[in-house]
């Protein structure tokens, strides 16, 4: 329900293409996005990030080809269990 909302491809019709991520997209724009919406809503500078499992290895990703830039958003990192 929350993430069918692709602006080209249908989930249902589209499957292939719309199931088809990987770490690096994770890491890249849904983990910033993730963060970026909970210090709006919260309205803290920098979060702690608990990731277990996928959550640990997308940060773990993100760490690697973009460290300048979640250093600005997260205080702290615990990975609980990555899968990578």
């Amino acid at each position: 329900m929350w993430s069918r909302g692709h602006t080209s491809l249908d989930p249902v019709k589209d499957a292939e293409q719309y199931f088809a991520f990987d770490f690096e997209q994770l890491g890249t724009y849904d983990l910033p996005a993730q963060i970026d919406g909970i210090k709006e809503v919260t309205g803290v500078d920098k979060v702690t990030y608990i990731g277990h499992n996928q959550g640990a290895t997308q940060m773990l990703f993100a760490l690697v080809k973009h460290e300048e830039e979640i250093k600005k958003r997260v205080n702290l990192f615990v990975a609980l269990a990555p899968i990578a």
